[in-house]
C-alpha cells in the first residue's frame, strides 16, 4: 500500500473554520495477503509451465513446446501483475476531524463523545511484532489518550514511519484548532497558512 495522508480544511460558504483535520490510507491487511499468496502461486506456475516446455522440447521437438511456452509466459504475466497490484494496493480512506464547537469526529466512529479539550495526547503506538521478514510490515498505529486515561485507538495498520507522520499531522490539526477561535475568528481558508 502506498500510505496517503492529506489534511482537510472544512470551511462554511462565509469564510469561517469549520473544521480542520486528516484524511488517511490504512492498510487493507487481507487483500494484500492475498494478491501476493496468488502472485507466488502464479510464480510457481510459471516455473512448472517452463520445465514442462523445456522437457517437452528436448523430448519431442520445440513445436511440442509452443503450448507450455505460452502458458509459462502467461502466468509470468499474471505473477508479475498480482505482484505489482499487491504492492500499490489502494488502501482503506479514513479521517479525523476537530470542529470549531470542540467536537471531535472521525470516518469509523461518528462524533465522540470526547472533546477537543479532553484530548490530552495523539501518539504512535506499536501494535504487534513482525514474526518473519516477509510479514507485512503494518505493525503500528495511533491512538488518542483523553485527559482521564481513556485510550481510543483511531488507525491500524500502518508502517512506523507512516504512524508516526500521522500522528503528528493529527496533533498540528487539533493544535490548530484549539487556538484557532481565539486567535482567527471568522479566518477565511486562504488567510490560514502555518
Amino acid at each position: 500500500m502506498i500510505f496517503e495522508c492529506e489534511e482537510v480544511h472544512v470551511v462554511s460558504d462565509d469564510g469561517t473554520v469549520e473544521a480542520l483535520g486528516v484524511e488517511w490510507t490504512e492498510a487493507k491487511v487481507w487483500a494484500e495477503k492475498t494478491l501476493a499468496t496468488l502472485a507466488y502461486g502464479a510464480a510457481f506456475a510459471a516455473f512448472v509451465a517452463a520445465v514442462v516446455a523445456g522437457f517437452a522440447g528436448a523430448a519431442a521437438g520445440w513445436r511440442v513446446a509452443e503450448f507450455p511456452t505460452m502458458m509459462a509466459g502467461l502466468f509470468l504475466a499474471t505473477a508479475v501483475w498480482l505482484a505489482w497490484n499487491s504492492a500499490n494496493y489502494e488502501g482503506k480512506r479514513q479521517q479525523m476531524l476537530f470542529h470549531a464547537n470542540g467536537t471531535v469526529s472521525t470516518t469509523k466512529d461518528g462524533f465522540w463523545n470526547t472533546r477537543l479539550t479532553d484530548i490530552a495526547n495523539i501518539e504512535y503506538v506499536q501494535l504487534s511484532q513482525k514474526k518473519k521478514d516477509e510479514d507485512l510490515p503494518y505493525t503500528h498505529g495511533v491512538r488518542v489518550i483523553a485527559r482521564r486515561g481513556r485510550v481510543i485507538h483511531i488507525a491500524k495498520n500502518l508502517e512506523p514511519d507512516d504512524a508516526a507522520a500521522l500522528a503528528v499531522m493529527l496533533t498540528e490539526a487539533r493544535e490548530s484548532m484549539r487556538y484557532m477561535p481565539a486567535i482567527a475568528q471568522g479566518a477565511q481558508e486562504r488567510a490560514m497558512v502555518w
